[in-house]
């Protein structure tokens, strides 16, 4: 795999959540992960790909994790224009034209392990992958074919919350059929544009074992009535919860549906449910209640004893452009915890600026600050108060 230049890359971040945090990261280049997918957790990677997608290179939505691998190498390979971006845009498209090749080689057999460890491990995460326990190994194998892939891993990992010492986290079995890739799958996932956050589906909790559904290429529809979407992407999950909670073996459902209708804006909806469950409703008419939105107490009778499912929805944007030589972001996801009139309601929120670009000919930079507000009716709450 192409090893960076002499580049290193700044990753500057500040959160607000009623509080406030500044960390400063300087980041080296992280070893590749084997699979057809492009997972969460590489803030170096998405660096690079984002500021790919900000200078025209990639075409496709980005805030929508795992990505396909399989439009991002073909906008790779087709763009030509190479001399008429900046040079730290030209050593990202090489390093991420680097691993895409690599990561995509079929027919190969390829075998990986890992350790690390964390004296406090956060509970708290971001996008950046890091030790949830105090200690972790892990090994791995994959192969990608034409039509298949496999990717399995697992791991121990020490003094664990819940009592288990292995997990298959990070393991994907997957088959293509048309444009889409069904899977079974244990890998993380982060819908929404926020680096430090998502306020609807992220990393913070462990992987939920699930089946999925995603988009492979995301080109824009035929349809001179659909078309103006320009390209978009899709991200379906199937999730079985685990027995330790309030309600045991839930079930999760969520779908995503993110688009570019012009190159500088990326809009995503989302939504997400538990439902089922031990006690719960979990027959066939409680899904469709469920994702009519007809699942409130109170709905058509509804108690809590059979309120069929507890829903997040809502969307989010990220808009960016290129003032003062630089390429500049501003973002935003509002999620409803509630239902009124058919739409999400009960606002959570996120607010976030972004900036990146180059200092001298060695430092490529990325600044952003984000400002979130997770207390349900949260925005009506800032408001008034």
């Amino acid at each position: 795999m192409m090893q960076p230049r002499k580049d290193r890359i700044i990753l500057l971040r500040s959160r607000w959540c009623r509080g406030l945090f500044i960390a400063i990261a300087l980041i080296s280049m992280p070893s590749a992960y084997g699979g057809p997918a492009v997972v969460p957790g590489d803030l170096v990677l998405r660096h690079d790909i984002q500021r790919l997608a900000d200078y025209g290179v990639l075409s496709g939505p980005v805030t929508t994790w795992p990505l396909s691998w399989g439009p991002i190498l073909s906008d790779l390979q087709n763009y030509r224009s190479t001399a008429e971006l900046p040079t730290d845009v030209r050593d990202a498209l090489a390093r991420v034209r680097a691993r895409a090749q690599w990561q995509t080689r079929t027919d190969e057999l390829r075998f990986k392990a890992r350790a690390s460890a964390a004296e406090r491990p956060t509970r708290i995460r971001s996008f950046q992958d890091v030790p949830r326990e105090d200690g972790e190994l892990g090994a791995g194998v994959s192969w990608t074919g034409d039509r298949f892939s496999i990717d399995l891993n697992v791991s121990v990992v020490g003094n664990p919350p819940d009592g288990k010492d292995y997990r298959a986290d990070g393991s994907n079995i997957a088959v293509v059929l048309g444009n889409y890739m069904i899977a079974a799958s244990t890998m993380d996932r982060w819908w929404g544009p926020g680096w430090d956050g998502s306020l609807i589906l992220s990393n913070n909790a462990r992987p939920i074992p699930a089946i999925t559904i995603d988009r492979n290429f995301t080109d824009s529809f035929d349809s001179k009535w659909l078309s103006w979407i320009g390209p978009w992407d899709l991200s379906v999950i199937f999730g079985q919860m685990e027995a330790d909670r309030a309600v045991p073996d839930a079930r999760f459902f969520g779908f995503r549906v993110n688009f570019k209708p012009i190159p500088s804006l990326e809009i995503g909806l989302s939504r997400t449910a538990q439902w089922c469950g031990d006690g719960r409703p979990c027959g066939f008419d409680t899904f469709i209640d469920l994702l009519l939105g007809r699942d409130n107490v109170g709905d058509s009778g509804t108690t809590p004893e059979d309120e069929p499912g507890n829903q997040l929805a809502g969307l989010d944007f990220r808009w960016s452009n290129r003032w003062f030589g630089r390429s500049n972001a501003i973002y935003g996801q509002a999620i409803g915890e509630d239902e009124a009139g058919g739409f999400p309601s009960r606002y959570l929120a996120q607010l976030g600026v972004e900036s990146s670009g180059m200092i001298g000919d060695r430092w490529s930079y990325r600044w952003y600050g984000e400002l979130a507000a997770t207390s349900c009716d949260a925005v009506k709450e800032e408001i008034y108060n």
